[in-house]
């Protein structure tokens, strides 16, 4: 039996600087040659951490909050599959927040966090100046903390039977979820700027074969089957109406 054939992923950092033919390799290789090895390390993992949430909120963005108008396709072309999609897509990205946020250390291991790279900066009012974009950052990810320590990771138990009294979750809105990662990005950019001479515009990329091809072909498929049901009623059916297409 053969293993399924799986789309290919490439690594946050090619994927975003597809357009400026820089391969992951290079845009590494640039970070420790600037920084140096500890502090271009984490650096880049982190780069690639904030690349990847920003990719993954894009497609989010693409798919649930662009028009009604696509909505609806998704909820004619596959309601439960679509609403699946869109609850694994937020609770993944707040999960992606919390830790960004968490501490450098917990239960005796180490964690790449923003929180980090203070420590492995030589120059003291550069650091002093992360700390503080940092702390921020924090404050604008606590609410996916909470969710992520009392719902997603575990589930609280006086949340889940809803007792009187209990603290409910915070609210979570797409506009909290910009404002967290643009303060991770300036955390970032900050850096860019002070080593690199420019910053990363993390909000502005184009993936090819992401949400909005799907939505693309899902539309042309609707279209498509709308005709084929208008041929069916007045009887002029056509040999491919009565087709099944083999991914079916």
């Amino acid at each position: 039996m053969h293993s399924p054939a799986y789309p290919r992923l490439e690594t946050a950092s090619s994927a975003y600087n597809g357009a400026m033919a820089q391969s992951a390799e290079e845009v590494r290789a640039e970070h420790l040659r600037v920084l140096g090895t500890e502090f271009g390390q984490v650096y880049h993992a982190l780069y690639n951490e904030v690349c990847w949430l920003y990719m993954k909120w894009h497609e989010y963005r693409e798919l649930y909050a662009t028009s009604p108008e696509r909505l609806e396709l998704l909820n004619n072309a596959g309601p439960f599959f679509f609403r699946v999609v869109h609850d694994v897509l937020w609770d993944d990205v707040l999960l992606h927040l919390a830790r960004l946020t968490d501490p450098p250390r917990s239960s005796n291991k180490s964690n790449m966090t923003m929180r980090r790279l203070a420590s492995v900066v030589s120059d003291p009012e550069l650091a002093l100046e992360i700390e503080r974009l940092v702390g921020e950052a924090e404050r604008l990810c606590e609410f996916a903390r909470d969710t992520r320590h009392r719902h997603l990771a575990h589930r609280d138990f006086e949340l889940a039977v809803n007792c009187v009294g209990v603290r409910p979750l915070p609210p979570a809105s797409r506009r909290d979820v910009g404002a967290a990662m643009a303060a991770l990005a300036a955390v970032l950019n900050l850096i860019k700027a002070h080593y690199f001479g420019s910053t990363t515009a993390f909000a502005h990329f184009n993936a090819a074969g992401g949400a909005d091809d799907l939505v693309c072909r899902l539309a042309v498929a609707a279209r498509a089957e709308a005709r084929r049901a208008e041929r069916l009623r007045r009887g002029e059916i056509l040999p491919e109406d009565l087709e099944t297409p083999p991914a079916c």
